[in-house]
């Protein structure tokens, strides 16, 4: 049985903000290595899309774990935040999951309609909000309600070694569902 999983990136101008002496891009890239390092699945392929206010596919769906962290390495940052278009995009690739990571406030209207498209599709989107808390409430509410739309888990990340532990816990429960169902 295999499983697509999209990571829909937020790099955006503010990913490049410092967050406890790294910034928060360098840190989406360390989490998304641990991730891949912590996958027990060789039946899960990854695909990369990074979106700002424009969207761009980094990597298409593979379980080459090495090609999808070297085109995370490639990221740059800028620009504003629109999930609604980093969502559709992930879609497009017909995945059975989601996870999307953002530190910013989008327009709520066109990313929640794109949510309950998803949730129609029958795909969770498992949603990690990274920041401080004076931008907490900025975003939270988002991505609090695209995950509850679809189904999916969101976690809020105060530091670096909470985003990678967010990913990794969501790849853990991933494993554990795939092994039930085969």
């Amino acid at each position: 049985m295999s499983e697509t999983i999209v990571l829909c990136c937020d790099v955006s101008g503010s990913m490049s903000t410092d967050w406890h002496a790294i910034s928060r891009l360098d840190a989406l890239k360390s989490a998304i290595s641990a991730l891949l390092a912590e996958s027990n699945s060789r039946f899960t392929r990854y695909a990369i899309v990074a979106y700002s206010e424009k969207v761009e596919t980094k990597q298409k769906p593979t379980n080459n774990f090495a090609t999808v962290i070297a085109s995370v390495n490639n990221f740059s940052t800028g620009g504003g935040t629109n999930i609604a278009l980093g969502l559709r995009t992930s879609l497009a690739y017909e995945p059975n999951r989601i996870i999307l990571i953002s530190d910013g406030e989008s327009d709520h209207h066109p990313a929640l309609a794109v949510a309950e498209t998803a949730r129609l599709s029958n795909v969770k989107v498992d949603t990690i909000f990274v920041g401080e808390i004076e931008s907490y409430y900025s975003g939270k509410e988002l991505l609090e309600e695209i995950a509850k739309i679809t189904n999916g888990v969101f976690q809020f990340c105060k530091d670096p070694k909470d985003l990678e532990s967010a990913y990794c816990q969501l790849e853990s429960r991933n494993y554990l569902q795939l092994t039930h169902q085969v």
